[in-house]
């Protein structure tokens, strides 16, 4: 009886979830039967989404989308090739009714002696709610596809943007025009590059016109002498960037800064930070709405996510961040932000412990405002998120200008120079000696003038099992109205096999930071390493590490501890388990002492092919008192080849305690037609929240 019942269940909801979404499968036959009905030459193909989601509360998380996607591809000849595409999406809310059209064509010409890419597309967005808005962009690309090495290879780049809306009178107007030339020639021992790009924005209605203007030229030289045991090398290399913005007819002035590296993480604030440990996240400047998302918050916020801009003390009071869709007014409510700054991306000082900000739904992002800083490093910091998932896409930077006459005309200009030496010398077969010294100079955006000079040195001896590596560096930095700057490390590396299943390595670290020539801060850093195999099944991380810093004009004085220990074993063909626990211990004359300790299991068991099983569970303790709590269980099933199921339950436990369940399906209907569910419910203290998401997907192709 228990059986039947389930399994009534089971058809209820799927009756349910098919006659929500049944309209739009109903809607796409008719383009089926468009699609073949087209000429057989071309390659077609054909795919429809329809998707329904709900939420707690919130009427703007009721929604309905539905898109279709058409593609066609000719070959004209052996050489050219038409593309063809046509898009169509509807976004339905309570509150109104969204519209999208996007024909695009492409030819593609590919011979022996060049590369031809010429497309262009258009886009109309109507909206019930709101005026409608268009978009038309066409792009050449051309580029030099011959064989012979000793001709330069060329390539060309022009692209033409305009949106505009229909009110009355238009509040959007932009026209965008983007022009890239590239040059390179040459191959060992000489090598030449060159690159030009030049973007145009003009805004009648904001009376703003910009022009950015990038040019790039590196040389570079090499040679080996005495059968390869001398290699000698050199590059120089130039850079100059522009910016030119004229705008009349406007109060104030919104002046973009140049964002050169973005850095994403999470990080406890009022520790020093380690750039190892985050990632690279340059994807978001360029706010690419369609790659995937950079970061993503689901209300989990210990330790809390930091990103790391790297602005070179231009001037910046506004900061933009863009999601991924727009937003319900009570999820953007439960963000919040705070600033920190740096001038070396280590030490990082509290400037705004919260932000002011607004959520812009038309733009879809998050506008913060600032006050006014010109530092080397900026840290956004999410000290807290909504229990919904949000995605980021995109952010920018900018300052935020007072103009006082009608017409303003502003221009800036980065330079820089850089020399680099390198050499390297196999004094024998187990022996080698390399080094290198760069020298570079320039101004920033911000007008602040530079100087930099970097300098290594390492010798490596590996004799039989020994491997060993000495290594010096050094980083001289003098900006104009600032005290020079020194930083000088020192680093040894011992590696050896304790056996035919175990290593073992030693690695001693000093580095010296100066300040006028005074210095500032030293620190030792030394590390043993261990790897073994214990068992056939069994494998075994020990790693234990020593820190210590003194800070020579207070005299103030640190040490840390560290020990982790990670074992991995394979009980059974399909059963693994994995165990990791950590012990860290920090002392300091300025500050309380801290001891922090923590362990995670995690067991995955595979019983059958048809059901694979997860457990995790992990604990943080904090002088003694425990910080924080994870556990997670999952189990996926497949009762069939075209059936896929799973559960979730992840629980989190910190300053407030979270649960989320997670249930999610999907459904191979027929060979074109796939059927998925997500039904998501959160608990957080005494606030819930929960999200069904519903999507039906069709494809059909024809050769």
């Amino acid at each position: 009886m228990k059986h039947e019942g389930s399994t009534t269940a089971r058809s209820r909801a799927g009756r349910w979830l098919m006659l929500r979404l049944l309209p739009g499968l109903l809607w796409s036959l008719p383009a089926a039967f468009a699609l073949s009905a087209l000429p057989a030459a071309a390659d077609q193909a054909l795919s429809a989404r329809w998707s329904h989601q709900q939420g707690k509360d919130e009427a703007t998380r009721n929604q309905y989308d539905l898109g279709y996607t058409l593609n066609l591809s000719q070959q004209l000849t052996e050489t050219m090739t038409l593309y063809e595409t046509f898009r169509y999406s509807s976004h339905w809310r309570p509150e109104g009714r969204r519209q999208s059209y996007d024909p695009g064509v492409r030819l593609n010409i590919d011979n022996y002696l060049f590369r031809f890419d010429l497309q262009g597309d258009a886009g109309y967005q109507q909206r019930s709610a709101d005026a409608s808005q268009q978009r038309r962009h066409w792009e050449a690309r051309w580029a030099g596809n011959w064989d012979d090495r000793r001709l330069p290879r060329l390539r060309l780049n022009y692209g033409e943007t305009r949106r505009f809306d229909h009110h009355a009178p238009p509040r959007l107007d932009q026209t965008e025009r983007r022009a890239a030339l590239a040059l390179a020639w040459g191959e060992r021992p000489w090598r030449l590059q060159y690159r030009l790009n030049r973007n145009w924005q003009q805004q009648p209605i904001e009376y703003r016109d910009q022009v950015d203007t990038n040019q790039f030229l590196r040389l570079d030289g090499d040679g080996r002498f005495f059968a390869d045991r001398l290699r000698l090398g050199f590059s120089q290399q130039y850079h100059h960037q522009r910016q030119q913005l004229d705008s009349a007819g406007r109060d104030q002035l919104r002046q973009p800064a140049t964002v050169a590296e973005v850095l994403l993480g999470r990080h406890q604030p009022g520790q020093e930070l380690d750039q190892e440990q985050f990632t690279a996240a340059d994807q978001l400047p360029a706010n690419d709405r369609e790659g995937a998302a950079a970061l993503t918050t689901d209300g989990i916020d210990s330790p809390p996510w930091h990103l790391l801009l790297r602005l070179d003390y231009q001037p910046v009071n506004q900061v933009y961040l863009y999601t991924g869709e727009e937003l319900a007014p009570g999820v953007a409510a439960d963000f919040s932000f705070a600033l920190y700054g740096s001038d070396d991306g280590v030490d990082f000082q509290r400037r705004e412990e919260s932000l002011a900000m607004v959520y812009n739904p038309a733009d879809q992002r998050f506008e913060l405002t600032l006050p006014q800083r010109e530092e080397r490093w900026l840290a956004l910091v999410i000290t807290a998120s909504s229990l919904v998932e949000v995605a980021f896409t995109g952010l920018a930077a900018s300052r935020l200008l007072t103009v006082v006459d009608e017409q303003h005309q502003f221009s800036r200009q980065a330079e820089s120079h850089l020399s680099d030496l390198r050499l390297a010398y196999r004094l024998s077969e187990k022996s080698s000696f390399d080094s290198g010294i760069a020298f570079e100079q320039g101004d920033y955006l911000s007008g602040q003038s530079f100087q930099r000079r970097r300098q290594h040195a390492q010798f490596n001896w590996r004799p039989a099992a020994l491997s060993s590596t000495l290594r010096l560096h050094e980083h001289h930095e003098n900006l104009a109205g600032r005290e020079d700057t020194l930083r000088r490390g020192y680093s040894l590396r011992l590696s050896h096999p304790l056996g035919p299943a175990a290593d073992t390595s030693l690695g001693l670290h000093r580095t010296d930071n100066y300040v006028a020539g005074r210095r500032q801060r030293t620190s030792h850093e030394a590390g043993l390493y261990t790897s073994a195999r214990l068992y056939p099944d069994l494998h075994a991380d020990l790693d234990l590490t020593w820190h210590s810093g003194r800070q020579h004009l207070t005299g103030n004085t640190s040490r840390q501890q560290h020990l982790r220990l990670k074992l991995h074993s394979r009980l059974r063909p399909n059963l693994h388990a994995e165990l990791q626990t950590d012990y860290g211990r920090e002392r300091a004359t300025a500050a309380a002492g801290r001891e922090n300790s923590g362990g995670e299991l995690q067991v995955n068991w595979r019983p059958s092919e048809l059901l694979a099983l997860t457990a995790r569970g992990g604990k943080r303790w904090e002088n003694g008192s425990s910080r924080q709590d994870d556990l997670l269980l999952q189990a996926t099933m497949r009762p069939s080849r075209s059936t896929q199921l799973s559960w979730r339950w992840q629980h989190h436990r910190s300053l407030e305690t979270t649960n989320r369940y997670t249930i999610t399906g999907s459904w191979a209907l027929a060979p074109q037609l796939t059927l998925q569910a997500n039904t998501t419910y959160i608990r957080r203290g005494g606030e819930h929240d929960w999200r069904f998401y519903g999507q039906l997907s069709a494809r059909y192709r024809r050769h």
